[in-house]
């Protein structure tokens, strides 16, 4: 599953069978980026830079139901925040 984007956004309605899997979060531009995985009433800050060009990975492991990613996408040098998710399955 790949959602990419600028600026802030939140992703609704994200389920993953049993398993374990592999977030990656790349910032192609933008500061004070953050990003959070919300599961149930869980909060889980899986991406936290400041500076562009930054990748961050996190381990989850499913089953997840009807979980939340929020993107808090903040502009640099007057362009907003372009940023890229990825969930994939890892074994």
């Amino acid at each position: 599953i790949t959602y990419s984007g600028t600026g802030s956004s939140v992703k609704n309605d994200i389920n993953l069978p049993l398993g374990k899997f592999r977030i990656t979060c790349t910032l192609y531009y933008g500061s004070y980026t953050t990003i959070y995985l919300y599961l149930g009433d869980r909060e889980e800050l899986i991406f936290n830079h400041y500076d562009p060009n930054t990748t961050e990975i996190t381990m989850i492991s499913g089953p997840i139901s009807n979980a939340s990613i929020v993107i808090n996408g903040e502009s640099s040098y007057s362009s907003p925040a372009k940023w890229k998710i990825t969930i994939e399955a890892i074994g």
